[in-house]
């Protein structure tokens, strides 16, 4: 299906057809971003210069920076930490089970994937950064709004229409005013936009801490270059090959470049053609997208999993059985992650129904012949419709229905053949072409260990009138109103 839709007097291409999006988007590279409305330069370097907004060149060799990442070995290395902020919630969520009092999950599970972002990714205890216990509730409530999960919170906020400036409405109806519009906006922001400022001058304020910080120890700075320059990587771009250390409890901010984490990665990349590394605006850039993209769309994941088996007992008695067998004490390791089966059916099964991104965007720089009928000029919008052709009928047997068992393989589910959609090409949730998310193995590991952590301990029970689930589109697609259960203690 091909049709359009106007917001505003902005015309939109819209692709519902899987087919025709993946050959589409695999040879448009450069993402629509949309109005953007600032408040200074350094918003501008938030929005564009990372890797989620780069295009051309710049996109290109970011992405191949950001690569090693999240490759095996630095999953190996990301394990612990996951391990470890899961057991922290479960400590949290004992307590619940015992009083029997109602958990709003989708938060607690927002703290936790802020815990594994500052762990894994940093090599820093981002718990020292959040709003300390024992403040009066005025205090607490200043700290909270200066805070870096509240400032994610935000952003992540700030990025759906609903929540957007009272400007953005009048630059998508009027788009030869948008100049004016935005300088209004820049001179005098309401208040949704200055809310939105302060949070990203938030997040940029600590990231430039941790290059700081890594910047202060040349030492570390010296052997990460001696690595990068030992071998090459890839092509475009040079960095330092093999995992990152599992960090230790109560890491310091100096210790964020450390070689291999994520940080060390950024700041001695280097282009391979021109050998420039990056600058410390782009390296902070880059440790904003991190922050924002690795916290509430993974949070939102293993809640809406969570929500599914809830409703699903044999589902979950699927799940508690693969759990068990694999020992209800043990950590998980990365390479244990394919004894769960069952666990990461349930996350396909979830991520189809509720896709992080209910859309994906490109523009075309240039002309483009879309079908053998349609000509596209330069500087048009598109829009890859994910959430409409995963749940397409026509695509997807059983469409509407949560069927985890059609992912499972090798004759684990007599169901899966005949559950099994019309083209590979249905199912896209971490997007389409080269622009296919960078970190999905680093989330999917996050929320298997996570279902696997908490179902050792726990079952959780839905309280009334969540079915269906309510969720909004802001920088993802999340649960409107949380997800409030009740924890079930297993015997």
């Amino acid at each position: 299906m091909l049709f359009k839709i106007y917001i505003g007097s902005n015309m939109i291409v819209c692709l519902a057809e899987p087919g025709l999006a993946r050959r589409t988007f695999s040879k448009l590279s450069c993402r629509h971003s949309g109005v953007q409305l600032v408040t200074g330069p350094q918003d501008w370097d938030f929005l564009v210069d990372g890797l989620v907004g780069a295009n051309g060149t710049a996109w290109r060799t970011l992405r191949t920076a950001w690569q090693p990442a999240f490759g095996s070995a630095a999953l190996e290395g990301y394990a612990g930490g996951m391990n470890a902020a899961a057991e922290e919630l479960r400590q949290k969520l004992e307590v619940a089970a015992a009083s029997g009092e109602e958990v709003e999950l989708f938060g607690e599970l927002g703290a936790m994937t802020m815990d594994v972002v500052g762990q894994a990714a940093y090599g820093v205890d981002l718990h020292s950064l959040q709003t300390p216990e024992h403040v009066t509730q005025q205090q607490q409530q200043q700290q909270e709004e200066s805070s870096l999960l509240a400032a994610i919170k935000a952003v992540f906020e700030g990025g759906g229409v609903a929540n957007s400036s009272n400007y953005l409405p009048l630059v998508l109806l009027f788009p030869l005013l948008a100049p004016l519009v935005q300088a209004l906006a820049y001179r005098w922001p309401d208040a949704k936009l200055a809310r939105l400022a302060k949070a990203r001058a938030k997040i940029r304020q600590v990231s430039m801490q941790l290059v700081q910080g890594w910047r202060g120890h040349p030492q570390q700075q010296q052997q990460q270059q001696q690595q990068q320059d030992a071998q090459s990587a890839g092509n475009g771009c040079i960095t330092p090959a093999g995992g990152v250390p599992e960090p230790a409890a109560g890491a310091l901010l100096g210790t964020a470049g450390a070689p291999g984490t994520f940080p060390g990665l950024m700041l001695t990349a280097r282009d391979k053609e021109t050998g420039q590394q990056l600058t410390d605006e782009q390296v902070v850039s880059q440790l904003n997208t991190f922050l924002v993209a690795a916290f509430e769309t993974t949070a939102s994941a293993i809640a809406c999993c969570i929500y599914f088996i809830a409703q699903h007992p044999q589902v979950q008695d699927a799940l508690l059985a693969e759990v068990d067998a694999f020992g209800r004490q043990r950590r998980v390791a990365f390479s244990d992650l394919d004894q769960f089966p069952q666990a990461d059916a349930i996350l396909k099964e979830t991520l189809r129904l509720i896709p992080p991104g209910a859309i994906a965007a490109r523009f075309t720089e240039q002309g483009h012949q879309l079908t053998p009928e349609v000509w596209l000029p330069p500087g048009t919008p598109l829009f890859a419709c994910i959430h409409a052709y995963q749940r397409d009928p026509q695509l997807w047997p059983a469409a509407e229905q949560f069927r985890p068992e059609r992912w499972l393989q090798d004759g684990a589910s007599a169901a899966a053949e005949v559950l099994q959609p019309s083209t590979p090409d249905a199912y896209s949730p971490f997007g389409i072409g080269g622009r296919l998310c960078v970190g999905m193995r680093f989330a999917n590991q996050e929320v298997v260990i996570a279902l696997v952590r908490l179902y050792q301990c726990f079952t959780f029970e839905l309280k009334p009138g969540q079915v269906p689930l309510p969720v909004k589109q802001t920088f993802a697609l999340i649960p409107a109103q949380g997800l409030r259960v009740r924890v079930q203690k297993r015997s």
